[in-house]
């Protein structure tokens, strides 16, 4: 099994030799702001959510939430790096580039221990899943994201 990625915006840093330096530096720029968004989201709401599921039984979804987190934690890393070289020499940043350090692995729930399942727990659990999945589609669509969309996101038709 495979791992997907689409992003968009990396399609397009694959392809930014067409592109003049500048664009490349504003595309990775706002490649950074959108990891930023994405971590503020993830600490905020979502690894919050994924606690309380997390003492109410159900543990996998702090598990693979903790996945979005330190994938979104990497991209900012990774980002900031190729900002700060492309800022240094616009058009040789790309050459001879580095393989980016590989950032810590995030910290893996604890083994689970015998509990009884409630129903909110089961709730939070489905909002943790969608508002990762929404909140990466409405931000990779440009979208700006109202406070408080990851909360009610459910409840749109």
């Amino acid at each position: 099994m495979n791992l997907e990625v689409r992003d968009p915006a990396l399609l397009k840093l694959f392809f930014a030799d067409a592109l003049p330096p500048g664009e490349i530096l504003g595309h990775v720029q706002a490649m950074r702001r959108r990891a930023e968004r994405m971590l503020e989201i993830f600490e905020q709401e979502i690894l919050p959510l994924a606690e309380q599921t997390d003492a109410d039984g159900l543990h996998y979804p702090l598990i693979a939430s903790s996945f979005g987190h330190g994938l979104y934690r990497w991209m900012l890393q990774w980002a900031t790096e190729l900002e700060a070289r492309l800022e240094k020499d616009p058009v040789g940043a790309a050459h001879g580039a580095e393989r980016p350090a590989v950032a810590s692995a995030p910290a893996m729930a604890t083994e689970p221990e015998a509990s009884r399942v409630q129903g909110s727990s089961l709730e939070a659990a489905r909002r943790v899943a969608g508002t990762a999945a929404c909140l990466g589609e409405e931000i990779e669509r440009g979208r700006e994201l109202p406070p408080g969309c990851s909360q009610n996101w459910w409840t749109r038709a």
